[in-house]
């Protein structure tokens, strides 16, 4: 498929950006996802359609079970993959971010982190984000291999992350609050992260003791 790279970048494909990321922040992935299958048939050249395409359909998978979730980003990876061919071209920002998800469905979490470094090396401190989450997985995947303070290493660098990401570009979205809860259980601290899950529910209007996903981090933790 033959991408139309100048296209994402026009007002069109903006307002629907724009609208996709109202849905992201409200933690509606599945209105996100059919709003963008609606209307795809329309922008069929639009690299930026495509590649949320391949990323929304997956990305509350976390609320499912294990063996669910990593069904859901296998896919997602070998989507996102495929995409990466063609990949040169497209804006700076919408390359960061098709990267950045093919890192982590395909659950490659060093690798995120140093993406996320090397933007902020490049003056841009959104890059906090990609390096919180995949320091705070890699954190994770440290602790389930036994290396406690490898773990709480990598934990505290995902915190640090996070701190600049809300003071310097976004202390209102809901997803980076959740993996900061995540970075601060690994550390063993454990009322500050419950604090931040408390946080990231409100954010995104969700319940902190029912909804899926608080309810798998709770675990992550214990």
């Amino acid at each position: 498929m033959k991408f139309n790279h100048q296209l994402d970048r026009t007002q069109d494909i903006e307002d629907i950006r724009l609208k996709v990321v109202s849905y992201i922040r409200k933690a509606e992935y599945k209105k996100a996802y059919k709003y963008l299958q609606k209307i795809s048939p329309k922008y069929p050249k639009s690299y930026y359609i495509a590649s949320m395409l391949a990323t929304l359909n997956a990305e509350d998978s976390f609320v499912l079970s294990d063996k669910e979730m990593q069904r859901d980003f296998d896919k997602a990876a070998k989507k996102l993959r495929v995409l990466l061919y063609s990949i040169r071209g497209a804006s700076p920002r919408l390359r960061g971010r098709n990267i950045n998800e093919y890192y982590w469905f395909s659950q490659q979490h060093k690798k995120q982190y140093d993406l996320g470094m090397k933007e902020i090396a490049n003056k841009n401190l959104g890059g906090n984000y990609p390096a919180g989450v995949g320091a705070a997985n890699h954190a994770y995947k440290l602790k389930l291999k036994g290396q406690l303070a490898r773990s709480k290493k990598w934990a505290a660098i995902s915190e640090k992350c996070w701190k600049t990401f809300f003071d310097k570009v976004d202390a209102n979205y809901h997803d980076a609050w959740f993996w900061y809860a995540l970075s601060l259980g690994l550390q063993g601290k454990t009322e500050e992260s419950e604090k931040a899950m408390i946080h990231s529910a409100k954010l995104g209007k969700l319940n902190v003791k029912t909804y899926p996903a608080f309810k798998k981090l709770r675990r992550m933790l214990g």
